[in-house]
């Protein structure tokens, strides 16, 4: 949970770090664990850190998926 915060709210910061800076197992564990927490069955395609961007409720540069709000 700590990396977690950590890591997004350094792309938060925008400290020169982005969502696709960060390690792909990192982001695939951010996903599920956002995913189970919004109760999320269906992702939309795209890359990993534009998907894991989108379920944070952070911009991303995914067309077709829905708004969800903000995260945290």
């Amino acid at each position: 949970m700590r990396a977690r915060e950590v890591c997004v709210h350094a792309v938060d910061f925008d400290l020169g770090i982005g969502f696709a800076d960060l390690p792909e197992d990192f982001l695939r564990a951010l996903c599920d664990d956002i995913r189970a927490k919004r109760g999320l069955t269906e992702l939309p395609a795209g890359p990993l850190p534009e998907v894991a961007a989108w379920l944070a409720g952070r911009p991303h540069s995914l067309a077709d998926a829905p708004a969800l709000g903000p995260w945290l």
